[in-house]
């Protein structure tokens, strides 16, 4: 559920949408024995190929795609960005004041919306709305994030007029009844019930690194006590205020001319008018993060197998700051699977199979959470090396080398997010969620070729100091509480269920 989405184009929304969070394996922490190589002859015959320098390939010279733009007669903004002979055509909705980080409206309305869309609409009750999306081998797909509420389906170019009109009638005329409301909050309250460990540990540590009020540490569908406390009402009322054309738009991508597609929309979503609507106010763009992280929390849980999950939690600059793009940088040399808390736990402490980091960045702030599975007992000796890779980048800026494998690798990822036509569908929803021009790409790229060493260091200062930094550590407390203590640099809150 957690998507990151960053500036200045919203982290490429190619990068971190295509790729989420970084590779990096969850599986359960090895004894440190079981790492350790078993001879040296083995060592010895992986030398000669750790050390041979892989040739570096060429920049890769990169065509911004066409985007066409126009309006349809309700005001509802149209992103088109043909790809022909791709064989596929993908529409995306967007609605950017139904996101699920506005405090005005909590995160549980939007959800239950979103999980009430394609659920049958007053001309296509009960299943019939998805059985024909069905019938030409398509499904609506809706989710929920900072930046709005997104809705998109993908089809053959000869099923496009018919799938436009099928995602209008879901926009338009969804089934809102008390009773398709009940089951709508029933299953949001069965999934946030069934929520693994390790997403309990993510919402407790961003409980800790922001305030209660902040948007961030909000859990992204709610409290089971928000969930269960929603009305009809209240949802009627979200509906009507925030699913207007005046906060809607359009993104199309693929095999379709710009005639026809013209026409399949402005038959289907032109006609949508809403009496009495008006456009309601962005919510706050950017809200500070404290100066300092309020505890090291301790989820106390038995998780199977004697391991424990540790999370370290950190702020980042908001969506569109200037710091945004060495705040890129620095997750890829700090949290990639190729960064330095992996090398540090897994190659030098040989305590875990993996440490990765996840990133999310949108309008109201940005944080990232480089995370790991190791054995109970090695719970301080984790945690110290998360700290190491953080502290020795506050110390040293990175070499040039290392800063320029990391540009490489997040040019990579902002290429990779414009290969397949439904992400492309996406990227255009994102111009119209953040207000954002189609030179935005460009200046993306420029904005991380520019990034140097200095600027690398700045933001880990600035952001990675220890007294912001938040930790979540979930398993059985009673395995490593009381060395914890000697590495813990705040206060220490033992939790039995989620903030």
């Amino acid at each position: 559920m957690i998507r990151a989405r960053s500036a200045p184009w919203a982290l490429a929304m190619a990068a971190l949408m295509a790729v989420g969070c970084e590779g990096a394996t969850t599986a359960t922490g090895p004894t440190r024995a079981a790492l350790v190589p078993t001879s040296p002859l083995s060592r010895t015959r992986e030398e000669p190929f750790r050390a041979a320098q892989i040739p570096r390939e060429p920049r890769r010279e990169w065509t911004p795609p066409t985007v066409v733009q126009w309006t349809l007669r309700n005001g509802m903004p149209v992103y088109f960005l043909p790809r022909r002979g791709s064989g596929l055509v993908s529409f995306e909705y967007i609605n950017r004041r139904a996101g699920n980080r506005d405090n005005r409206t909590g995160p549980t309305l939007p959800w239950i919306f979103a999980l009430m869309l394609g659920r049958g609409t007053l001309s296509r009750p009960s299943t019939r709305h998805a059985d024909e999306l069905a019938s030409f081998g398509a499904e609506l797909s809706t989710r929920c994030y900072a930046s709005g509420l997104y809705t998109s389906v993908s089809v053959e170019p000869r099923s496009a007029a018919r799938a436009a009109t099928l995602l209008a009638d879901a926009i338009v005329a969804p089934d809102l009844s008390e009773s398709e409301f009940r089951r709508a909050r029933e299953r949001l309250f069965a999934a946030r019930m069934s929520f693994s460990g390790s997403v309990a540990a993510h919402e407790i540590a961003l409980w800790a690194l922001f305030e209660p009020t902040h948007a961030l540490a909000r859990p992204e569908a709610g409290t089971a006590s928000e969930i269960n406390a929603v009305t009809h009402a209240e949802l009627l009322s979200f509906a009507r205020q925030r699913i207007v054309p005046a906060h809607s738009g359009l993104s199309v991508a693929g095999d379709i001319d710009e005639a026809t597609l013209r026409a399949a929309l402005d038959e289907s979503f032109g006609r949508w008018t809403v009496e009495g609507s008006t456009a309601i106010d962005r919510a706050p763009r950017h809200t500070p993060p404290p100066r300092r992280a309020r505890a090291w929390t301790v989820y106390d849980r038995d998780l199977a197998e004697d391991n424990a999950e540790v999370l370290v939690a950190y702020p980042l600059p908001a969506l569109l700051d200037q710091d945004f793009a060495p705040a890129l940088l620095l997750d890829y040399i700090v949290g990639a699977a190729s960064g330095r808390i992996n090398r540090t736990l897994r190659e030098q402490q040989n305590i875990t199979y993996g440490a990765h980091s996840l990133l999310n960045i949108n309008l109201q702030g940005g944080f990232g959470i480089a995370s790991t599975t190791v054995r109970e007992e090695l719970v301080p000796e984790a945690i110290d090396g998360i700290f190491d890779g953080i502290e020795r980048l506050r110390r040293r800026p990175p070499s040039r080398a290392e800063l320029e494998a990391a540009r490489e690798r997040a040019r990579g990822d902002f290429f990779a997010g414009f290969e397949s036509v439904s992400n492309l569908a996406e990227i255009g929803a994102t111009l119209f969620a953040y207000e954002l021009g189609t030179d935005s790409w460009t200046r993306h790229l420029t904005a991380i070729d520019a990034v140097t060493p200095a600027a690398v260091q700045h933001v880990a200062l600035e952001y990675l100091s220890p007294d912001r930094v938040a930790v979540a550590i979930i398993g059985d407390a009673a395995a490593f509480a009381r060395p914890l203590v000697t590495v813990a640099r705040t206060n220490l809150v033992f939790v039995t269920h989620r903030p």
